[in-house]
């Protein structure tokens, strides 16, 4: 059982609604009347003080209560969908004139008297006098009295639809009358800086617990990435300037000493002669690659992020920043971790730039130090054939 206001019922609908109390209408005991434009205003405290024009305003106040009356008159007999019993009690007092009861009764009375068209091919439904007791079932708390039924079969008879004759079979194709094939499962996702499941590979090198302490270890890995990634984009003279302009922000909270530093850090990266083509004009750091590597082990899928790309005529050229380990001796002395994400990159970015030579290198910025890791080394830190 639900009991809803007309307001809340809007919207929904149920089998037997009941309207209980109908006799009443909204009262006319508003004190501060608005004019037709909604902005003006205007406090009555007695209806004796009201002027010409306030007596105009409650006019159009009352008219516009007796509209949404009438609105929701038509909300609460509209959430019936089987059956619609309309009631009201009234004491002393008789129901006010234009209420709701007043309203269907009327309604009623003229469905009853008007005349049926039997041939309509819609007929519409009827309101018959009916005698209501209700005494048997309710005791004296029960009532009788004359009322009216309105009942409809609640039928609409659809017209015959005429079958529209085909000027010419369609020819069914061979394939449709065969099952769809299997669809493939999904090639295992991979990460780049990750060793394979069954693989046991030694970390990349830790520092050494004799090596002075660095509380901003990975402060400074983070806040030297954010400089790599944007500084190329500004011109050399104005590169110092916006660097120490950003690292001195408050809320990194370092000294003064430590912005100078890692601001030497930086620039020695992006000015030094060696690095040039790594932040020519062209490059762009931070570019996200997908795709598939197919491999004698299985197809996988990788997703990764590019430090910096460089693509040339005749060459692409990759680098990854590590800030926060010292740099190896050699190549085949860096981390497989490392070997492996660069690998992977430069055999996606190969079939990207087919005929191109796919260069990689890691570029640590302690040293500083460029450090290319070359075809053959990369080859080996995957345990599977190149992508085809």
């Amino acid at each position: 059982m639900r009991i809803l206001t007309v307001h809340a019922s809007k919207g929904l609908q149920a089998p037997i609604v009941y309207l209980p109390d109908t006799t009443r209408v909204p009262r006319d005991a508003e004190r501060l009347l608005a004019g037709a434009d909604g902005e003006a205003r205007l406090w009555l405290p007695r209806a004796d003080d009201a002027n010409e024009a306030a007596r105009r305003w409650r006019a159009e106040a009352r008219e516009r209560a007796l509209e949404e009356q009438n609105r929701l008159l038509y909300v609460a007999m509209t959430r019936a969908e089987d059956r619609l019993y309309v009631g009201g009690w009234v004491g002393a007092k008789k129901p006010d004139r234009g209420c709701w009861y007043e309203r269907i009764a009327a309604g009623l009375r003229a469905s009853s008297e008007a005349e049926v068209f039997p041939e309509n091919p819609q007929p519409r439904g009827r309101a018959l006098p009916r005698a209501f007791d209700f005494t048997t079932l309710l005791g004296e708390e029960g009532w009788a009295g004359d009322g009216y039924e309105l009942t409809n079969p609640g039928q609409i008879e659809m017209p015959e639809q005429a079958e529209l004759p085909l000027e010419a079979m369609a020819r069914l194709e061979p394939w449709m009358r065969q099952p769809a094939p299997t669809e493939p499962d999904p090639p295992a996702p991979l990460a780049p800086s990750q060793p394979l499941p069954d693989e046991a590979v030694a970390s990349p090198r830790a520092f050494s617990p004799l090596a002075p302490a660095d509380s901003r270890r990975w402060q400074r890995g983070r806040l030297l990435h954010e400089l790599l990634r944007h500084l190329p984009a500004l011109a050399v003279g104005e590169r110092a300037r916006a660097a120490r302009r950003f690292l001195a922000q408050p809320a990194h909270g370092l000294t003064d000493e430590e912005v100078s530093l890692w601001v030497d850090e930086v620039l020695a990266v992006t000015e030094a002669p060696d690095h040039a083509a790594l932040f020519a004009e062209g490059s762009r750091a931070e570019v996200p690659l997908i795709g598939t590597v197919r491999t004698r082990r299985g197809t996988f899928t990788v997703s990764g992020q590019v430090d910096r790309l460089a693509v040339f005529e005749h060459e692409v050229l990759i680098v990854d920043y590590k800030t926060n380990r010292p740099p190896p001796a050699s190549a085949p002395d860096v981390a497989l971790a490392y070997r492996r994400q660069l690998a992977l990159y430069r055999t996606l970015l190969a079939g990207i730039y087919p005929g191109r030579t796919v260069r990689a290198f890691l570029l640590w910025t302690a040293a500083p130090l460029l450090m290319e890791i070359d075809a053959e080394t990369l080859e080996k830190s995957m345990p599977y054939a190149s992508a085809s």
